[in-house]
């Protein structure tokens, strides 16, 4: 049989819009519908003037994290487009003065806390749920797909359940355990989350420092160097016995100037899994990240079939233009005329109209 492979790519777009709850029958709590990153400190506000039920949720968390809010006070008083407020992020982060820099590593800890409520309230966190994600791996098997890639950038578990619902309904046991997944029928599923999870952790190391110290910036050092390298699932650091208080998100937050992946191992051993394939999905991604760029451009040989699900199609042709500059390999027929390989519409829309059409092809 000829191997039929393809690389997924998924961004917040694609955890926005991962149900269509005008299609489902299933209890759907709309006040954790997961926010794009322009709203993850500000979402948008109702023309009454009070915060519609998604904001209410991102106040009341942030009224936990006041550190957090903070940061995410500053970014709104500029830029509030999604290129903004990362470049505003990332100079908090890499800021010269480490009362500033300091500031950064509260915003983990915020997302943490809100991706987690999300991941558990928004649809409940039944690992068999009918979501766009398991419906889409569902097609994949159905059209004999023998290798899915997949780099998830969002933080949330609505991923991770899709995979799980496939694979024979066992939770990832390590970080291993997320590039050796395979279904009854064959389909192998290499899965990474370059940006980290809300359920991957690093130790801190200093002894004398605690999660609350740096939620609450109660710390005279620099943050950076008291947490370690090494990334563990909550359920390893349960086995390592590594407390509470000592677990640091392993996630990182938006800059769109990532050094590396969270879990630098899945870059390496992904690299060489990407080169031979030329079918490529994008869904919710902008191609701002320069680390996932970065990555295609030096591991994969050339797309030759490309679909961008990014919403409408003007943010499709942005994100395909952000492709092209980048210098990532695209076969000459797609760069002359993109249009087929941008889907005018999100991913709730795809999944019902384009998805299997496509995958067949």
């Amino acid at each position: 049989m000829t191997e039929k492979k393809i690389l997924l790519i998924t961004g917040a777009g694609a955890s926005f819009d991962c149900i269509d709850v005008a299609r489902t029958g299933l209890p759907i709590d709309n006040r954790y519908q997961p926010p794009l990153t322009t709203n993850l400190f500000q979402p948008p506000i109702t023309i009454t003037g009070v915060p519609n039920g998604e904001g209410e949720v991102i106040q009341s968390i942030l009224a936990k994290h006041t550190v957090a809010a903070k940061v995410g006070y500053k970014l709104g008083m500029t830029d509030q487009s999604e290129i903004g407020l990362e470049k505003r992020l990332n100079s908090i982060k890499c800021s010269q003065k480490l009362t500033i820099a300091n500031q950064f590593w509260s915003v983990p800890l915020y997302l943490r806390e809100l991706f987690k409520e999300i991941s558990d309230k928004y649809l409940g966190s039944k690992k068999g749920i009918a979501t766009n994600y398991s419906l889409l791996l569902d097609a994949l098997i159905e059209n004999n797909y023998t290798q899915l890639v997949w780099l998830n950038l969002n933080y949330d578990l609505f991923g991770d359940r899709a995979i799980v619902g496939v694979t024979g309904g066992l939770n990832f046991k390590n970080m291993s355990d997320y590039l050796n997944r395979k279904t009854i029928d064959g389909m192998s599923i290499k899965y990474t989350k370059p940006h980290g999870s809300i359920n991957w952790v690093r130790q801190i190391k200093d002894t004398q420092l605690q999660v609350s110290h740096i939620k609450e910036q109660e710390i005279s050092t620099n943050i950076a160097d008291a947490i370690g390298e090494d990334v563990f699932l909550d359920f390893e650091a349960n086995h390592r016995k590594i407390h509470e208080v000592s677990r640091y998100p392993a996630i990182t937050a938006p800059t769109g100037h990532y050094d590396k992946f969270v879990f630098e191992d899945h870059r390496a051993q992904l690299s060489s899994a990407i080169k031979d394939i030329h079918k490529v999905l994008m869904i919710g991604f902008n191609a701002l990240d320069q680390d996932i760029l970065n990555f295609i451009k030096a591991n994969l040989n050339l797309i030759n079939d490309l679909k961008i699900v990014n919403g409408d199609f003007d943010s499709g042709r942005r994100s395909f233009q952000y492709l092209l500059n980048s210098g990532i390999p695209i076969t000459q027929v797609i760069k002359i005329d993109p249009n087929d390989s941008i889907y005018d519409g999100g991913f709730s829309k795809f999944v019902n109209e384009g998805m299997n059409l496509w995958l067949r092809s």
